[in-house]
């Protein structure tokens, strides 16, 4: 039996989906509260008394977390959600009638933007499965398309999860929100998570920009200021900028002494062509939706001559590299839980860890860039990595 845990994305075949179904003439919209008797009934003939149980259950949220599809006032179907917790969604039927018109997926994708909309990344799909279960609902086209899928035990992910492509690398929403809420703890977390070596792996960077000699910085994805902090200090002369999607992290990244900052989204940064001498990103592009997309936006903003850099974690080589999984999938959540309160967030990046190209992974996504005279530095025995790449006139 595999308990599975669901991926939700902006799916970007929504829309093309919601206008197939409104052609039949279907609208999908929340049910009002004097619907209850009407959809539970419906579920509880259709389906089963269990399935009318959840749909009374979800009738008693506010807002309702049920939607339904009807055409000329008649029920085809429901979907319901559950925001609390880690989130869940389920049941989701559709009348004999309706199936294979896709209305079915339209109402579960609709319970999934509100899972999503409310904060939540992960999404529980019913209990348990087995591995032929899980298939005929794959076949079916269920969930293909529309989600990444997670194991619990992840040695299974590979042989079981549905890997759903959504032209996404990571999920913009969710990394704003989960790093909302961990912004005030969020710089001695790191420290005491890495042992003190992202002090050491930033003041190398430090280095290697001032040996450029930059007029003009710009620290993409800053955080709480520390790459930006140390660059002020190494380029005392030169205009240090700090730009961030999350406000929370400017507003701390400001108090801490970051000279200039900016709430700006590193995939549409608000700057011309050639701005700046340097640019940098410090563990941030793995953050951004579209890591190809950062990576163009970086050289955009570089003025020929100047020089791109990131440092970001890898994962190390040879016999480091399975103790090292086991910390970042077992210890780090756990430690971060107790140190911020916000587990899921730190979940999240070790998760966002294993899926991020580095090495010569990463090499090959700079040259699609654009960047010339492209150089990787392992640090740390490859648990973090430096990448330059030149912007050329």
């Amino acid at each position: 039996m595999i308990d599975m845990l669901v991926r939700l994305y902006d799916l970007p075949e929504s829309a093309g989906l919601y206008g197939r179904v409104a052609e039949q003439g279907v609208v999908l919209r929340r049910p009002g509260a004097y619907e209850k008797h009407l959809v539970a009934d419906w579920a509880g003939a259709h389906f089963s008394a269990k399935w009318k149980s959840e749909v009374e259950v979800a009738f008693s949220r506010q807002p309702v977390s049920c939607f339904i599809a009807t055409r000329e006032r008649k029920l085809l179907g429901f979907a319901c959600y559950d925001t609390s917790a880690r989130g869940f969604f389920g049941p989701t039927g559709v009348a004999e009638a309706a199936r294979g018109t896709g209305i079915g997926k339209a109402l579960l994708l609709k319970a999934l933007e509100a899972l999503r909309e409310g904060g939540h990344a992960y999404g529980f799909i019913g209990g348990n499965f087995t591995r032929r279960r899980w298939a005929r609902w794959r076949s079916r086209g269920v969930i293909r398309g529309f989600m990444r899928t997670f194991c619990r035990n992840r040695s299974e992910m590979s042989r079981v999860a549905e890997s759903g492509e959504t032209g996404r690398d990571q999920d913009a929403a969710f990394v704003r929100n989960a790093f909302a809420k961990i912004a005030d703890r969020y710089v001695l977390t790191n420290h005491v998570l890495s042992v003190g070596t992202d002090i050491l792996w930033r003041k190398k960077v430090g280095r290697m920009v001032a040996g450029w000699e930059p007029k003009r910085i710009l620290d993409v994805a800053t955080g709480t200021g520390d790459l930006a902090l140390e660059m002020q200090k190494v380029c005392p002369e030169a205009e240090v900028i700090g730009s961030d999607f999350c406000e929370e992290m400017l507003v701390h990244a400001k108090r801490r002494g970051v000279r200039e900052t900016l709430v700006a989204d590193g995939l549409n940064l608000p700057f011309g062509n050639g701005s700046f001498d340097v640019a940098t990103v410090a563990f941030g592009l793995r953050n951004m939706a579209r890591w190809d997309e950062g990576l163009a936006e970086l050289h955009r903003v570089g003025r020929p001559g100047g020089q791109v850099l990131v440092l970001d974690f890898s994962l190390p080589r040879g016999v480091m590299r399975r103790p090292y999984a086991f910390y970042l999938n077992k210890v780090l959540p756990k430690v971060a839980g107790v140190l911020t309160g916000e587990g899921e967030a730190y979940e999240y990046l070790a998760g966002s860890i294993e899926r991020f190209p580095s090495g010569e992974a990463m090499l090959e996504r700079f040259a699609r860039a654009g960047f010339a005279e492209r150089k990787w530095i392992p640090l740390s025995g490859g648990i973090a990595s430096i990448y330059t790449g030149l912007v050329e006139g």
